[in-house]
């Protein structure tokens, strides 16, 4: 079973989803490990608008191993971010600490937003 750090995105689609229809969240989570970054946490939480929203977010983070921003991740986040600066291919703070966090613990990702993560050197995507 493989850990699979959920971006923000793929939480959020999974909280505006209705009841009874399938999301990519629930798929990958029947043959794998989820972790929600710290970063994640804060992203979805800060916008949350219902309590319906509230409570399918603890049913995920019940069901997920918390992955937090530790020195190995905040190291990792900081080389990324330095090298796509170094590139010119600026990357979102917190999408680089997200994918610091993956990669801190040897995590795949599962997000919508291929089009920065493509650019993280090892991450693995899916």
């Amino acid at each position: 079973m493989a850990l699979i750090v959920v971006d923000s995105d793929v939480v959020i689609d999974h909280l505006h989803s209705r009841p009874g229809q399938s999301s990519t969240l629930l798929e990958v989570a029947e043959e794998n490990e989820l972790g929600i970054a710290s970063v994640t946490l804060f992203e979805v939480e800060r916008g949350l608008s219902s309590a319906t929203q509230r409570e399918r977010f603890q049913r995920v983070l019940a069901a997920a191993t918390f992955l937090p921003l530790d020195e190995p991740a905040a190291r990792s986040a900081a080389l990324i971010a330095y090298d796509l600066d170094r590139r010119g291919q600026k990357l979102d703070v917190a999408d680089a600490l997200i994918a610091g966090i993956a990669l801190s613990v040897g995590a795949k990702l599962l997000t919508r937003n291929r089009k920065h993560f493509t650019r993280v050197s090892g991450l693995e995507l899916v």
